[in-house]
């Protein structure tokens, strides 16, 4: 239950390798930005921060260095629901999806400009987030935009599937999870035939 984040891609997978556990994850990070508080995926109980890259100010590392950081993360709260996009939802927690595509088994691409999920129950006041996500060509570049209620915030993803942490307050009553998609754009505008899906994460 590691997560290793860094600004190379190597050096992070090289971390994994001698960590050697299956349930580690890595998160690539842009060069000389601080670790964004969504980067934190809620899921994991530390996190092993590589160069001299700064923390948000509630989190403290156990061990610090001009190379790494380790930092226990706080436990994670309960699960309410948990959906897997490889497969048909339960109605009796999701109701309605817009804006994706077919399942496939390890799970579906978006494919609109927005992506909508409807829920049977009304979500907690306080909402928490978890998304196992990776953007599709130019959106690896471009600000994504989540709206629970009249609360939005905003992330980015890499080409590398990883873990986005997100918390929303919200009436009591809300229950949708819309996702803005920057620029979706098929793989047959690249040149790809056979695809003509507006893919963006």
């Amino acid at each position: 239950q590691v997560v290793v984040a860094g600004t190379d891609m190597t050096v992070v997978m090289r971390v994994q390798f001698h960590l050697d556990d299956k349930d580690s994850t890595g998160i690539l990070l842009e060069s000389d930005a601080p670790l964004q508080d969504y980067q934190i995926p809620p899921n994991k109980k530390w996190l092993v921060l590589l160069g001299d890259i700064a923390l948000p100010s509630y989190l403290e590392p156990v061990v610090r260095t001009p190379h790494y950081s380790l930092v226990r993360l706080p436990d994670p709260q309960p699960v309410a629901a948990t959906l897997k996009l490889s497969r048909e939802p339960d109605p009796q927690v999701v109701t309605g999806l817009e804006g994706l595509s077919h399942a496939e088994p390890w799970g579906r691409w978006s494919d609109a400009k927005r992506v909508r999920i409807d829920f049977a129950q009304a979500l907690p006041r306080r909402a928490g987030l978890i998304l196992s996500a990776r953007a599709y060509e130019v959106n690896t570049t471009l600000p994504f935009t989540v709206r629970v209620g009249d609360e939005s915030k905003q992330f980015r993803l890499g080409w590398a599937e990883q873990h986005i942490g997100l918390y929303f307050d919200t009436d009591g009553n809300t229950r949708s999870i819309e996702i803005e998609v920057p620029q979706p754009v098929s793989p047959e505008e690249l040149g790809r035939p056979g695809d003509p899906r507006k893919l963006g994460i």
